[in-house]
């Protein structure tokens, strides 16, 4: 006779190592093309016949690396960015780091990477060529822990490609906005040592206006206790 085991399916879902959940990255560019000073980055800008993805995911515990995507034909490397389950794949090769340490570099490693010289992008219809590229490291959270949000400033020039004139223009243009940086820096730091000498000047003459001679002592006068002739 058969015996026949009763088995118990057990319902709870299997639990997911928090460190192994994607993080998702949200970009703001800011750009030197007038109608689109400030747009949010997306993947058509990339690759224009795609879904609308906003979000780019990396992984907080587990470094990217270049050698993981070099694997990868260039046309499509980007692509592995916007996908949850392509980053899993591609990221987790060992153990996880103890501290959140890969946070910046990760984000570091995708704007260099995407955003790097001569890199084109989309915006409208129009591609466009990255002539530079700059993140100030500021890293802003968002109400979702799993969601982080980063500004990025992009400087562009019209075409597939960069040409010498581009080059040379907007080369001239970066310094000229240095020199301007430069310029209201040195200003408003002379604006700064003015403002602080000058309350230190009233500093002084308030020291001055509240300092008091010692009063004299008073001079001693003699009393007549009693009057007496000679003669």
């Amino acid at each position: 006779m058969p015996e026949y085991v009763l088995k118990i399916q057990d319902d709870k879902k299997k639990k997911i190592d928090p460190k192994k959940i994607p993080k998702r990255l949200y970009i703001k560019l800011k750009t030197n093309i007038e109608r689109y000073k400030r747009v949010n980055f997306s993947q058509t800008m990339i690759y224009p016949e795609s879904p609308n993805e906003n979000y780019i995911y990396f992984m907080k515990y587990y470094p990217l690396q270049k050698k993981y995507f070099d694997d990868y034909q260039k046309k499509s490397r980007f692509k592995l960015f916007f996908s949850k389950s392509n980053i899993l794949r591609i990221t987790i090769r060992k153990d996880p780091a103890k501290d959140p340490e890969y946070v910046e570099k990760n984000i570091k490693f995708i704007v260099d990477t995407m955003f790097g010289r001569s890199e084109k992008i989309y915006l409208g219809s129009t591609p466009y060529s990255i002539y530079s590229s700059y993140w100030d490291t500021k890293i802003y959270k968002t109400n979702n822990p799993n969601i982080y949000q980063i500004d990025v400033n992009i400087v562009l020039a019209k075409g597939d490609k960069l040409s010498s004139a581009d080059n040379f223009k907007l080369s001239c243009d970066q310094r000229r906005n240095e020199i301007s940086d430069d310029i209201n820096l040195i200003f408003n730091n002379l604006i700064e040592s003015a403002k602080s000498y000058n309350n230190k000047e009233a500093d002084n003459r308030k020291e001055i206006t509240d300092f008091k001679e010692p009063s004299a002592p008073k001079l001693a006068v003699a009393e007549v206790v009693r009057t007496f002739s000679v003669e």
